[in-house]
C-alpha cells in the first residue's frame, strides 16, 4: 500500500508517520493524507493542575459504572467528578443523536457511528508527547476533548452503544501491513456479531465514510485489520446491509431488526 506525500516538508512526513501509529486510515488505502486543511492540532501535554482521566484498572476507556448508572437512571452511583462529567455529556448526546423515539438497534448505532466519527479529530502528537500521556486514549479524551487515537474512538463508541442498550466490545489488534496497534468494535445485531471501526471513519476533514461499518470478518482481514480470532466472537458471514436483504437463514429465525429501549433521559 503506497503511503500519500503531498509535500516534502519534514514535519509533514512526521504527522503521516504518527498518524500511522494506531492505524489512522483513509477509505481507498494508504494513510490519511496530512494538509494545512485536515491537520488535527496536536494535544499539549497536560500539566498537573489538569485532572487526568485514569483508566488503569478499567477493560475499556471507561468507567463501567457510567454505563450501570445511565440504564438505572441513577446518576447518584457515579463520584468522581471526571466519571460525572462524561456521564452527563453522553446522556446530552444521546437525547440529541436519538431523541426520545422508538429506533432500530442499527439506526440508533449508525446515529452514534456517524456522531464519533465525525465529531471526535484524529490526535497524531500523542505519540509524541513524553511521560504523562494525554486522554486521547479513552473515551474523556474523545468525547469531552474531542480528540483521540483509535482506542478513544473506539471506547466512546462503545460507551455510547452500551448507554443505548446495544451490545458492543472492543477489538484490540493491528493494522496495515506494518501491524501497527490499532483498536476498533464489533456490535451484536440479532444473532450475529459485525466490525465497527469509527476511527476509520474518519476522513480527516468533515465527511464520515461506512466503508467500515458492521462488515465481517473477513472484510476486515482484506482491508489491513489483524486480530486474534480467537479472543473475540465470530463474525456473520455477510455485511449486516446484506443479512437485511437476504434474512437470517436455517433454524435461527425469522428476521428482524431489534428495538433500542427508551432510556435516553439526559
Amino acid at each position: 500500500m503506497k503511503k500519500r506525500r503531498r509535500f516534502r516538508l519534514l514535519p509533514i512526513l512526521l504527522a503521516v508517520f504518527l498518524l500511522q501509529g494506531c492505524g489512522a486510515h483513509k477509505p481507498g488505502g494508504g494513510a490519511v493524507s496530512v494538509t494545512p486543511e485536515n491537520t488535527a492540532v496536536p494535544t499539549a501535554k497536560p500539566t498537573q493542575q489538569e485532572p487526568v482521566y485514569h483508566t488503569e484498572n478499567y477493560e475499556s476507556g471507561y468507567n463501567p459504572e457510567i454505563v450501570t448508572a445511565y440504564l438505572s437512571k441513577n446518576r447518584e452511583l457515579l463520584t468522581d467528578p471526571l466519571d460525572l462529567e462524561l456521564y452527563d455529556l453522553c446522556a446530552v448526546i444521546l437525547a440529541e443523536i436519538l431523541g426520545d423515539r422508538e429506533l432500530t438497534l442499527p439506526e440508533a448505532e449508525k446515529a452514534i457511528y456517524e456522531y464519533v466519527a465525525g465529531y471526535v479529530k484524529y490526535d497524531p502528537g500523542y505519540y509524541s508527547l513524553e511521560g504523562v500521556k494525554p486522554d486521547s486514549c479513552n473515551a474523556y479524551g474523545a468525547l469531552v476533548n474531542g480528540i483521540a487515537i483509535c482506542t478513544g474512538y473506539s471506547s466512546s463508541f462503545r460507551l455510547l452503544c452500551s448507554m443505548a442498550g446495544i451490545e458492543c466490545i472492543e477489538v484490540t489488534g493491528q493494522a496495515h501491513y506494518e501491524r501497527n496497534a490499532h483498536g476498533w468494535n464489533m456490535v451484536k445485531i440479532g444473532p450475529y456479531w459485525y466490525h465497527v471501526d469509527p476511527c476509520w471513519g474518519w476522513d480527516g476533514k468533515k465527511e464520515v465514510y461506512f466503508d467500515y461499518f458492521n462488515e465481517t470478518s473477513a472484510f476486515f482481514e482484506e482491508t489491513e485489520h489483524y486480530w486474534e480470532k480467537s479472543d473475540y466472537p465470530p463474525s456473520d458471514t455477510v455485511n449486516y446491509e446484506t443479512r437485511a436483504k437476504m434474512g437470517y437463514l436455517g433454524d435461527v429465525g425469522p428476521f428482524d431488526d431489534p428495538e433500542v429501549p427508551k432510556r435516553r433521559i439526559p
